[in-house]
């Protein structure tokens, strides 16, 4: 394995399993680009992603990332790492239904030590992750969060962590403000730095969002670039750019 696939796959783990919430990930490979997605059991997350350049051996394959937290193990591990002279390897086996598949990612350390990571077969990841075809929505709201947004929100709803789990969006004035809490309730108004603010209209509707996952992930995309859309139609996207992978969490909302 090279050292650009290596920061390939390891730029997706930290996009995926190390968020807490994804279980397991099926990966696509082309000649222009890996490609991966997950839907959370529930359907309140879909995830997709690329790797802008393809890891080489995925070419052609249709694989599954499941006990994610094995294969983030042994890509920390010092010994098995390209800096520390280790090799990570693919290794592939006869299928009866698709020919030779890449099975399991080798891991050997300089003095010989050794790990073995393997992949779900196709058929299986298939079945276990159906993600519908985004059609796409209009977005009413498009938004570049800052570090000091980040800090904010993240503050504030650590109050409510206990009695409120969601957050409203709603424009005020010029404004993008996240609102915790009713007006029967304890509540807050957070009124974000929204000198990068694109409002194409009014959002429609009382929907709120999970605070706990909307938060995890901002957190992920606070050293790269990170946008985030909001629809009346129910829908949020937070899109993440880190250079080496692009990858796009869309939240589906729930009426108040």
């Amino acid at each position: 394995m090279s050292k650009v696939t290596y920061e390939g796959l390891n730029d997706l783990l930290q996009f995926t399993h190390r968020l807490g919430f994804i279980p397991a990930v099926k990966l696509t490979g082309t000649a222009e680009e890996t490609q991966a997605a997950s839907i959370l059991e529930d359907k309140s997350v879909v995830f997709f992603g690329k790797l802008r350049t393809p890891i080489s051996e995925l070419q052609g394959q249709v694989v599954g990332l499941s006990r994610m937290n094995v294969l983030d193990g042994f890509m920390r591990y010092p010994d098995f790492t390209p800096t520390k002279n280790g090799t990570i390897s693919f290794k592939k086996e006869n299928h009866p239904s698709h020919g030779d598949v890449v099975s399991e990612v080798h891991f050997e350390s300089k003095a010989g030590t050794t790990g073995s990571y393997r992949f779900v077969g196709r058929t299986t990841i298939e079945e276990q992750i159906r993600v519908p075809e985004f059609r796409g929505v209009n977005w009413d709201i498009t938004y570049v969060p800052t570090k000091e947004d980040y800090e904010d929100l993240k503050y504030l709803a650590g109050i409510f962590a206990a009695q409120e789990a969601v957050f409203i969006p709603e424009i005020a004035g010029d404004e993008l403000v996240f609102s915790i809490g009713t007006q029967a309730s304890d509540r807050t108004q957070i009124h974000l730095n929204t000198g990068d603010l694109t409002v194409e209209n009014t959002l429609k509707g009382n929907l709120s969002w999970p605070l706990d996952k909307v938060l995890t992930i901002l957190a992920k995309g606070m050293d790269a670039e990170c946008k985030m859309f909001i629809s009346s139609a129910g829908a949020l996207k937070i899109e993440i750019d880190t250079g080496v992978g692009l990858y796009e969490y869309i939240l589906t909302a729930k009426p108040v």
